[in-house]
């Protein structure tokens, strides 16, 4: 495997975990607690990069998986309002 590949599918593998995680935290019940706990874990990297700027890289990705989880939760969120309107009207 080629490093090209390899990062390929680790670049894969991590929207796959995203994915699942967004799934899992839209369907939780204190949805708003983790998503809080997820903003302090992407705070506390960006603390991080601050004072360590030379190697952002870790934390950077961090961030990008905090973001995109936050996004498939909005995501989610959106697709529940439009079914409950469309219960609501009876339209399919």
């Amino acid at each position: 495997m080629t490093a090209d590949e390899w990062f390929q599918q680790t670049s894969g593998t991590l929207h796959a975990v995203v994915l699942a995680c967004s799934s899992m935290i839209a369907t939780h019940p204190e949805k708003e607690k983790v998503l809080a706990l997820l903003q302090a874990l992407s705070k506390q990297t960006t603390d991080a990069i601050a004072s360590n700027p030379e190697k952002p890289h870790y934390m950077l990705g961090i961030q990008s998986a905090v973001s995109e989880i936050q996004k498939g939760v909005e995501t989610a969120r959106l697709a529940e309002e439009v079914l409950s309107v469309k219960r609501q009207t009876g339209s399919h």
